[in-house]
């Protein structure tokens, strides 16, 4: 919209092909681009996408991992040891940065860490940033330590979050 009664038409965000997705969460507006979670029919698993706002600019990202491990890619929920996606009060865990999205996601081996995207289908640019906790962890109930990154905000030019970074205990 923009704000006037005939510049506020209805996108619909599924495509017409064989990626449909189902209701958007975490929507989350760049300079350009809006990211959002969605899942994928066929794997029934929540993924990164984005929009321009065209039907043929709306698609996923990049499929994070083809594993059965977790429910979800994206973590979508409060900070917890259990990334499930149990519950419907969803916080967005993305944000945008010098038109990169930043978010928590799982590739099925490194658990939920830091990725970013710059919005390019199936590209080099979505790609884990760092393995915050390779290590120190009470793994979870799949065996894979996770620093769940959450509460992003931008300071300057830099983003901050917390995580998890586990102990040696």
């Amino acid at each position: 919209t923009d704000g006037t009664w005939s510049g506020t038409q209805f996108f619909s965000f599924v495509p017409n092909d064989t990626e449909g997705t189902e209701i958007p969460r975490g929507l989350t507006p760049g300079q350009q681009l809006m990211y959002f979670a969605g899942g994928n029919l066929s794997t029934a698993k929540l993924e990164p996408w984005r929009t321009d706002g065209t039907s043929a600019g709306t698609f996923m990202i990049k499929v994070l991992s083809d594993d059965r491990v977790y429910d979800s890619h994206i973590q979508l929920q409060t900070m917890t040891f259990d990334p499930l996606p149990d519950s419907l009060d969803f916080s967005p865990f993305f944000i945008t940065n010098n038109d990169r999205v930043y978010f928590s996601g799982s590739d099925g081996i490194n658990g939920f860490e830091l990725w970013t995207s710059d919005g390019v289908r199936d590209g080099p640019g979505t790609h884990l940033v760092k393995d915050l906790n390779p290590r120190h962890c009470n793994p979870d109930r799949y065996g894979l330590c996770s620093s769940f990154p959450e509460s992003f905000r931008l300071l300057g030019d830099k983003i901050i979050f917390r995580a998890d970074f586990g102990s040696d205990n």
